[in-house]
């Protein structure tokens, strides 16, 4: 295995958008912008979504804790 892969300056954990806490038919954004930040704060910055997980829900999901965060324009 290639320990390496994405050099030995970035940390190598990935945040998955794949099973985030819902209420009802909505991701929980409160929730999910805690646990985004902590990632980020940690150094963290590799985050896997797709318009797959809930019909794009995760990833809406993903874009508005970034930008509530400031993280993004």
């Amino acid at each position: 295995m290639n320990t390496k892969y994405l050099g030995e300056n970035i940390k190598k954990f990935g945040f998955g958008f794949m099973r985030l806490a819902m209420v009802g038919d909505n991701v929980e954004l409160e929730h999910t912008k805690i646990i985004a930040d902590k990632f980020i704060e940690n150094g963290f910055t590799y985050f896997d979504t797709t318009y797959f997980y809930i019909i794009d829900k995760y990833e809406e999901a993903f874009k508005e804790v970034l930008k509530q965060e400031n993280h993004i324009n």
